[in-house]
């Protein structure tokens, strides 16, 4: 029997592209960058469009597996856990993290650039970019702004996924068709008992519920230099990552923390189906064991915990009585650790979450709006062009139960 292919994870890839990306920005930022400077910066442009290569193949190729399991297995694309829209009844698939938002809603996958499409709108210049141009223009005018082709828009949600860690973690991916996805839940699961000949069956109090996913707008607006647009020849790739990042990075910090009031996501921070456990000192294995075992107790194996950077040094710190290095007991080791820049807590102290994450919901719509204008507020005085790019998203905790909040850590002396 031949084994199936299985996909390849492009996760590190795309870091360490992103991280090459971010050395020549800086490189390039200085007030003054010298000759070498400049050489540097290159050289990390090129290894990074070399990275970009490498990715593109291997999503090729992970498209390619994934549409042979398809056929073989007789389901669309995308592996994650099947919904059903509760006001059409349609079924919704979503994917998991390394599958393609675009593969899933039957689409190929585009071969432009968001920055070649950005360059080619502010400069008019469309050599090299005849499909983005073509991207452009069909797109619906809206306001001003040009609503993308399917194809192009899905590309565009596919960008801030790959370098959002919301993503990374697990959290399942729903397209949304509509500005409001209704699925259904299990508030409180039924029990089943056994019964005899004749005898009553014993109710159970087993509920299910609604969930709402309702898209919010979340915007990003940014300004750069004409000459910059039209000169430099990592426009493309430096416009690209940093609109991709910066709509990763809010992503990121509304799922964790936002409030789900002034048109923000409610977030884990949040969320009432997030449960706590009270670490009230510094963190340690034991806390460790102790918050997932509130998860196990309903019969879920947390598989992922989500910290900053200063916890992430705290628990890789963790020693003996003998200042030796303490290695994690297996169920610690089990979950894979993932950082964000801030986790915002409900006292002074830190605070981080356990969980299986697969049941939280990113939905998000094939809807993206692109403006590109040399004429905005003061853009024009100071030769500048504007950017301006709307998505639609929300996020949801399904149920209780899966998540834990660990809060009231404190930073060992």
């Amino acid at each position: 029997m031949t084994e199936r292919k299985q996909p390849i994870d492009t996760r590190e890839m795309r870091s360490n592209r992103a991280a090459l990306l971010d050395q020549a920005r800086a490189l390039l930022d200085k007030s003054s960058p010298s000759a070498t400077d400049r050489e540097t910066a290159r050289q990390k442009i090129e290894e990074a469009r070399s990275l970009a290569l490498e990715i593109d193949r291997a999503e090729l190729g992970n498209d390619q597996i994934r549409d042979e399991a398809a056929r073989q297995f007789g389901h669309s694309y995308g592996t994650g856990p099947v919904f059903r829209n509760v006001e059409t009844g349609e079924e919704v698939r979503s994917i998991r993290h390394g599958e393609s938002f675009t593969r899933s809603l039957g689409l190929q996958r585009p071969s432009m650039s968001l920055g070649k499409l950005i360059v080619g709108a502010a400069t008019g210049d469309w050599r090299h970019a005849e499909e983005e141009r073509a991207a452009y223009s069909q797109g619906a005018s809206v306001n001003g702004g040009y609503l993308l082709t399917p194809e192009m828009s899905s590309m565009v949600i596919d960008l801030a996924r790959g370098q959002s860690v919301v993503s990374q973690l697990g959290v399942t991916t729903l397209p949304m068709a509509t500005e409001i996805l209704e699925i259904a839940k299990v508030d409180s699961d039924p029990t089943a008992y056994w019964t005899g000949e004749n005898q009553e069956i014993t109710e159970s109090n087993g509920t299910f519920g609604l969930c709402r996913l309702r898209a919010k707008c979340l915007a990003i607006y940014c300004t750069a230099s004409l000459e910059l647009v039209r000169n430099a020849a990592n426009a493309q790739s430096i416009i690209e990552d940093t609109i991709a990042k910066a709509l990763a990075a809010k992503l990121d910090s509304s799922f964790i923390n936002g409030t789900g009031a002034s048109n923000e996501p409610q977030g884990l921070l949040n969320s009432p189906n997030v449960g706590t456990y009270g670490v009230d000192g510094p963190i340690s294995h034991d806390k460790l064991v102790l918050a997932a075992a509130q998860l196990w107790g309903g019969n879920v194996e947390p598989d992922a915990m989500l910290m900053d950077s200063t916890l992430r040094s705290e628990i890789a710190r963790l020693k003996d009585g003998e200042g030796r290095y303490q290695p994690p007991p297996v169920e610690v080791s089990k979950l894979r650790p993932y950082m964000a820049s801030t986790i915002s807590s409900t006292d002074s102290n830190h605070a981080m979450y356990i969980g299986m994450f697969q049941n939280c919901i990113l939905g998000m719509r094939n809807q993206v709006e692109i403006e590109v204008s040399a004429t905005a507020g003061d853009v024009f005085k100071k030769k500048q062009i504007a950017i301006r790019g709307l998505v639609w998203a929300d996020f949801l905790v399904c149920r209780s139960g899966d998540v834990v909040r660990l809060k009231g850590i404190t930073e060992s002396t």
